[in-house]
């Protein structure tokens, strides 16, 4: 561009040259017929000057342009040459931000795990950030691969007896009485009974994740004392029964008591995971709760000398709604294994169906139609607090190309005020009650195996 702005100007110059000649040209075609004067060549001569002047100074100005184009593209390609140098630093910029970037996901990728403590990449709750590191203690959002996860989890869980009594054992009779209450109180619901877990889940890049989740435990049993040499004193009967206290002290007595207790809880929950240095993780979740818990306990006592019997029952059914926090902790130990540990604590608004029956019956020792005693109910509803903990030991692996976690642990839970007991303790008056309200506790071991759904995403670093 620069070259063609002063080529014009130097055609020009050429333009007047050629003038010149032109001009010379017919004079000397004229000198060739007759001689000029002394005039006239001084007047061809000072014309023939001030052209050649003219070519000189447009000559000079085309060189004088020409110069300053040259120091405009030398200006130009030092700039180029800049702008090279700028854009290779660039480049070598941008290469070492890759580095980083790929050292921070190779060093960041977590290990999900939910639970609660859901173990590593397949579970969020227990991301443990694999490969080796120091321990900093610079808290920051623990990255982690995107994907489904799901979860089963196996339980074997014993719960407490507060109220779940039924007879006592003692060691003597005398004349058909009770001599002393020295034998041991026997309940229901301190037995181990199986429970099961499902739970679904979806990681977030940015440490986020949201789950879903179920869990079922179920205890029915049956227990039944009979008389050995110890009277059996029935704890479930009122003053107007047919069975007393001290009925059941022959041979052929017997008591028997009888659970069904039924817990079912469904939630979902959105958590995030922070990374303390390279080895601990800390998950903070938050979320509702929808809790089924019913209790029946059944108590059934039988006189073989007077035909007679009774039976007591108290079912309490709670359906409760509510929001639960929780707070987990993952440390990695090695390469494959780490130790999670969780609490959660929730706070429902319950309401209980609770119902109370009493009744004699005649005919033998199977339960059959007879009279009612006692019938009592009441709906009422109240603030139900929980409680649950897990400490747990995870092994992760790959399987078929998913991540895949194993964990044994240890889990508790606790409702409180959920088990009504309604008794009669006057001997004459049966109007007259204690309530008491007992919490409802299981523990115990469980298994939980864990996946992931996304491929090709290694799970150890």
């Amino acid at each position: 561009m620069i070259f063609m702005t002063k080529a014009p100007k130097v055609l020009k110059t050429a333009c007047c040259a050629a003038s010149l000649i032109t001009l010379i040209a017919p004079s000397s075609a004229v000198s060739a017929g007759e001689a000029p004067s002394n005039a006239e060549l001084f007047k061809m001569l000072k014309t023939l000057q001030a052209q050649q002047q003219q070519l000189i100074d447009q000559v000079q100005t085309a060189k004088a342009e020409t110069a300053r184009a040259k120091a405009e593209l030398a200006k130009a390609r030092r700039q180029i040459a800049n702008n090279k140098a700028g854009v290779k630093h660039a480049q070598q910029k941008i290469a070492a931000a890759d580095v980083k970037i790929d050292k921070v996901v190779t060093d960041g990728i977590t290990i999900a795990a939910a639970s609660t403590n859901l173990p590593a990449l397949a579970v969020p709750g227990g991301q443990v950030v694999m490969g080796s590191g120091s321990f900093p203690g610079a808290v920051r959002t623990a990255p982690q691969p995107m994907g489904v996860y799901a979860s089963l989890t196996l339980k074997y869980l014993m719960g407490n007896n507060d109220g779940m009594d039924f007879a006592v054992l003692n060691s003597t009779t005398s004349l058909g009485n009770v001599t002393g209450n020295d034998g041991p109180l026997q309940s229901l619901g301190d037995n181990w009974a199986p429970a099961y877990g499902i739970t679904v889940g979806s990681n977030m890049a940015d440490g986020t994740d949201v789950r879903a989740s179920l869990n079922y435990y179920r205890n029915d049993t049956t227990e039944t004392l009979v008389f050995s040499g110890g009277a059996i004193q029935a704890t479930q009967v009122g003053p107007n029964s047919q069975i007393d206290e001290n009925s059941l002290n022959a041979a052929g007595d017997f008591a028997r008591g009888s659970l069904d207790r039924k817990v079912l809880t469904v939630g979902a929950e959105i958590g995030k995971t922070l990374a303390v240095g390279e080895d601990l993780k800390l998950r903070v979740s938050t979320g509702v709760q929808v809790a089924d818990i019913d209790n029946k306990l059944s108590a059934y006592y039988y006189d073989i000398g007077a035909n007679d019997s009774h039976i007591t029952t108290q079912d309490n059914n709670i359906r409760a709604y509510g929001a639960r926090l929780g707070l987990e902790t993952n440390w990695r130990a090695s390469s494959s294994v780490s130790f999670g540990l969780s609490l959660g604590a929730a706070l429902y608004y319950a309401e209980r169906d609770y119902k109370i029956t009493q009744m004699d019956n005649g005919g033998g020792p199977v339960p059959n139609s007879g009279s009612n005693l006692l019938n009592f109910s009441s709906d009422e509803s109240f603030v139900m607090p929980a409680l649950d903990a897990e400490a747990s030991v995870t092994w992760q692996t790959i399987l078929g190309n998913h991540p895949t976690a194993i964990t044994l642990g240890y889990n508790l839970q606790t409702w409180m005020d959920v088990n009504k007991d309604v008794r009669q303790v006057d001997d004459v008056d049966e109007n007259v009650f204690t309530v008491t309200n007992n919490d409802l506790t299981l523990h115990g071991p469980f298994l939980r195996a864990t996946i992931s759904m996304h491929r090709d995403e290694p799970a150890l670093k």
